[in-house]
């Protein structure tokens, strides 16, 4: 049997993966399944020397006692610092030293600069100095929401932040479109019904067809740092530019609009691609829903970009990493290989940091309060169903971990769980056992929001609402989910020899001239007035 030193024991991850996937992500569990398979091929009965170094670094960090969980689950980063085997950590180390520029779109509260933090932290505290001049630097920020830009302007004028806050602060995506092309491209929303995926790329390359062709996207946009246009991706850098994007999902979620690629997101999506595209970017991190298709990065990339940009899909969940709280999502990762060289792949991440979850969500449960008489009366009547739920299984002898869950989710579609469920916008999330609310402020711990983030000053000053804090909270991204990606790239990225890039190009440019070969094989569209009568 295949040894994995996630697990710390000989063990199947098959075996196991049924027992602590999300239920509502059947895709991820082939996916994982997949990876396991593919991370363990190789593996004997016996632990490598690789192997036993892991496993030493796993246990130098042991399961927290004492009511430290919270600050266990907050510790991510130095865990996995301390996973990366010797020649990645010197990978790490030397695009550190190199510098690496943060561009972040549809920031939100900027989980990515959180993410990015704690790295930096966790560096320091191993050994691993990152000055001033090196490590993350944050050059832009942009996102439309009003409550998430309190938070990026509080982080832009939070001295502690100095070396993390942003150089620019934009609002709407769609400011860099010229206006009449942004016209057209609302029209065409407007006029389209929900789609599916056989007929969504013909959608999505209209509408980016005037940014990347006509020339209507814009690089410069409205900066409120200073007060006029400024350089929507900035100047050339030695440092490795990593764009990290997560771009409104409702139009792919379960439990949204479902229009997929017709919807209205479709534009502001359009234009990210394209601002990446002509920014001359070569590496990215997209996060969406689960359901969101490989096409939609695949297509455009390769239409308006080159041959060469390739993706590695990571469905990642806060549980996979120990930590009690769910949020499944898709992570791409996107780069060029024709100037940069991406080793990494999700078995190998697999394989390195995922762990079992041992701890309840319910360590999350201590500053809220109960339930008030005077709350809605469908909270008031969920409430009810879940206690009857949750006592007829204590009466029946069957496991009472499964005590949290979502008041604002009817018993139909919701569920008892032990970890704390995946946060949308408008979430009231309760503890039977506790007879806890989850507070505003511990909504934002469960995303493992960085202590010293000026978002918790204002939730605790009233600047931001309870009720905008549980938005941005369910609007956001897992730091574990986006940092323990972050470090994983910046420990597989490196640059690309002349040699190989000039063969890449060769073998680049083969395949456009066959495919422009076969597009002028292929017989012209014959349009139904010229089709011949049925006999």
């Amino acid at each position: 049997m295949a040894f994995c030193p996630c697990l710390k024991k000989k063990d199947s991850c098959l075996e196991v993966l049924a027992g602590w996937l999300p239920d509502d992500d059947g895709a991820q569990a082939s996916s994982l399944a997949s990876a396991y398979k593919k991370a363990n091929s190789a593996s004997s009965d016996s632990p490598s020397g690789g192997d036993q170094a892991q496993m030493a670094a796993v246990e130098a960090v042991p399961l927290p006692t004492g009511g430290d969980e919270v600050s266990w689950c907050m510790g991510w980063a130095n865990r996995h610092l301390l996973l990366l085997p010797d020649g990645m950590l010197e990978l790490f180390k030397r695009n550190m030293a190199g510098g690496i520029r943060l561009r972040t779109r549809f920031s939100g509260m900027e989980c990515p600069g959180h993410a990015a933090r704690a790295i930096e932290e966790a560096c320091e505290a191993n050994g691993i100095h990152v000055p001033a001049d090196q490590g993350f630097s944050l050059h832009s920020v942009c996102d439309c929401d009003s409550r998430a830009m309190k938070c990026l302007d509080a982080l832009r004028q939070d001295s502690k932040w100095d070396k993390l806050k942003p150089e620019h602060v934009f609002t709407r995506m769609e400011d860099a479109v010229l206006p009449a092309a942004l016209q057209d491209m609302l029209k065409m929303v407007a006029s389209q019904k929900a789609s599916s995926d056989s007929d969504g790329w013909p959608f999505i390359r209209a509408l980016m067809k005037p940014l990347m062709e006509d020339k209507a996207l814009q690089m410069q946009s409205m900066c409120r740092v200073h007060g006029r246009e400024c350089d929507v991706c900035g100047g050339e850098t030695t440092a490795l530019t990593l764009d990290v994007a997560g771009p409104p999902c409702v139009d792919w979620s379960r439990r949204g609009r479902r229009e997929r690629s017709h919807g209205a997101t479709a534009v502001p999506y359009a234009v990210w691609v394209s601002q990446l595209l002509s920014s001359g970017s070569c590496l990215g991190i997209h996060e969406c829903t689960t359901d969101f298709p490989d096409w939609m990065l695949e297509k455009p990339l390769h239409e308006f970009g080159a041959r060469s940009w390739k993706i590695e899909v990571f469905r990642l969940d806060p549980t996979n990493f120990g930590v009690p709280c769910k949020r499944p999502r898709r992570y791409t990762v996107l780069w060029n290989a024709a100037r940069i060289r991406f080793g990494g792949s999700f078995a190998e991440f697999v394989n390195l940091f995922f762990t079992l979850p041992e701890i309840h969500g319910e360590v999350f449960f201590r500053a809220g309060a109960d339930l008030p008489s005077n709350a809605s009366k469908t909270r008031l009547e969920n409430l009810q169903a879940y206690s009857d739920e949750w006592r007829s299984r204590c009466q029946d002898g069957r496991s009472t971990a499964d005590n949290i869950c979502d008041l604002n989710q009817r018993p139909s579609h919701g569920r008892l769980d032990r970890f704390v469920p995946t946060l949308v916008t408008q979430q009231s999330v309760y503890c039977l056992q506790k007879r806890k609310l989850l507070s505003a402020t511990e909504s934002l711990e469960t995303q493992l929001l960085h202590r010293s983030s000026p978002v918790y000053e204002l939730a605790a000053s009233g600047d931001l609402s309870e009720a905008a804090i549980r938005h941005l909270a369910g609007n956001g991204m897992s730091a574990v989910c986006i940092g323990a990606l972050m470090m994983y790239v910046v420990a597989c990225t490196s640059p690309v020899s002349d040699r190989d890039r000039e063969a890449f190009q060769s073998v680049a440019g083969l395949q456009k001239r066959q495919s422009c070969a076969e597009e002028a094989l292929q017989p012209p569209a014959v349009s139904p007035k010229h089709v011949a009568p049925a006999v």
